[in-house]
């Protein structure tokens, strides 16, 4: 890899009365270049070149408040004949002695900036220049408090790659040296999904894709997976704020970035599932609409039929608001459903149940392929349990007393939404699986799915619902 037009990065890391230090990087093996410095004005005491391991050469000689321009080139010794065209050049001007600082400032291993030299560090700030050629005029100041002189980098909103200075007392006349710092990860772009964020990011040349060791702190359940263009954050809940996720890379030291407020998107919009069933049935769908949840509830969305179900349209149930999930959302105070063994029927016209029994009997309809028979009607029905365990995964369980005579027997059937997403033709889309299964007996009753798309996860008691439009309710 030869220097020749590549520019050295090169920057007055501190400034004294008679001279400066300037720290330089070539991003090669620091012991194989060589740097070659001119001053105007001149400097007699500057060598001819410097192979310096540290990154800084150490200018002396500057007269007091006289400004010199240095032009800083470099070449790679055994590969170039010469230093690069490609030159770096600073403008630079030395502190006057009330200027002059013992502060130093300093870049730990954990990526926090550390700061010593005075006695007393709780007065001690840090800035940055906001352009390379640091120009006064372009500093930010950052109102953060150190602890024992660190400023944790964690601390930082949107720390970028930049030049760092610590002053005291809010006077940035006195000044510590500069240092450079690197970002380990730069967030280009941001775009949410629904269970997950994608980053668009720049990596440290220290932090390869194949270094997998990202996580997020102090959220165990959300993981970090490393993508052709950044990082994907997933495991998060649908249509839920997050504020400053903050990611570390345990093989570069523990470094720290952090993602800002964000909201996930959330699964509210029309899906249906449209394919073949057995038994057969014409015409047969399955048409839904997602809402968000009423205000309070535990639940993350309501569920209800769209009006042009197949099993809606053309029925006394067409242009009624039939909420299939929950059947009872007593979080918000709605009545629990009777409780088993007690001998309580609950019918269309019995309030408070009203609407309920609606949507319930609508629904096990749709899937009672023996509904036409008597003897597999539902007499009446219970919520045993409901888990909420997982926000985005509802699953309720419901035992159905059916036949014509009594007492009759309780089945149980498990109906489960879950929301998810799910990338099809190489596009993420958000999904409603529904899944609908009971005793042997129920099972052999259930309309069934005669195609599952396994790639979808469908098996014969799933049905992916995909998205037809989203809506706004």
């Amino acid at each position: 890899m030869s220097l020749k037009d590549v520019k050295p990065e090169a920057f007055v890391s501190r400034r004294n009365k008679n001279d400066v230090l300037i720290s330089v990087n070539s991003n090669v093996d620091s012991n194989k270049v060589l740097y070659q410095i001119t001053s105007d004005p001149a400097i007699q005491d500057l060598q001819d070149s410097y192979i310096t391991p540290n990154g800084e050469i150490d200018i002396t000689g500057l007269e007091e408040n006289t400004e010199y321009t240095f032009t800083i080139s470099h070449m790679l010794i055994g590969v170039d004949e010469s230093f690069s065209t490609a030159v770096t050049t600073i403008n630079v001007k030395p502190y006057n002695s009330e200027s002059i600082s013992n502060l130093n400032l300093s870049i730990d291993d954990n990526s926090n900036l550390v700061v010593s030299g005075v006695d007393d560090l709780s007065s001690v700030k840090i800035a940055k220049y906001t352009t390379a050629n640091l120009d006064d005029s372009t500093i930010q100041k950052f109102d953060i408090t150190n602890t024992n002189g660190v400023f944790k980098a964690s601390n930082f909103k949107g720390l970028e790659n930049g030049y760092f200075f610590a002053y005291v007392d809010n006077n940035t006349n006195k000044r510590s040296n500069i240092v450079k710092y690197t970002a380990p990860i730069i967030i280009k772009e941001t775009k949410t999904n629904w269970q997950s964020i994608e980053l668009n990011v720049d990596l440290a040349s220290s932090i390869t894709t194949e270094d997998k060791d990202f996580q997020v702190i102090g959220k165990p359940s959300l993981k970090v997976n490393v993508t052709s263009t950044g990082l994907k954050i997933t495991g998060l809940k649908s249509n839920t704020e997050y504020k400053d996720l903050r990611i570390t890379h345990k093989i570069d030291s523990n470094i720290i970035t952090t993602v800002e407020d964000i909201k996930t998107k959330s699964f509210v919009g029309k899906y249906s599932w449209a394919g073949t069933i057995k038994p057969a049935k014409e015409g047969f769908n399955f048409k839904i609409v997602v809402e968000d949840a009423s205000s309070g509830s535990e639940y993350p969305y309501y569920v209800y039929f769209s009006d042009d179900d197949s099993d809606i349209m053309g029925t006394v149930n067409e242009g009624k608001k039939l909420r299939i999930m929950p059947l009872v959302d007593t979080s918000l105070g709605e009545p629990e459903t009777p409780a088993e063994g007690v001998d309580t029927s609950i019918s269309y016209d019995t309030e408070p149940f009203g609407k309920n029994n609606a949507a319930y009997t609508a629904n096990g309809n749709k899937w009672n392929s023996k509904s036409s028979d008597p003897r597999f009607q539902p007499k009446k029905w219970l919520i045993n349990k409901v888990d909420l365990s997982n926000d985005d995964i509802i699953t309720t369980t419901v035992h159905t007393s059916i036949g014509t005579t009594a007492p009759s027997p309780l089945f149980k059937t498990d109906t489960t939404f879950k929301f998810v997403e799910h990338t099809i033709n190489e596009v993420l889309v958000p999904l409603v699986v529904f899944t609908n299964k009971g005793s042997s007996l129920v099972n052999s009753g259930l309309y069934k799915n005669a195609s599952p798309n396994t790639a979808l996860g469908e098996d014969k008691y799933t049905f992916c619902l995909q998205l037809d439009e989203e809506v706004t309710l």
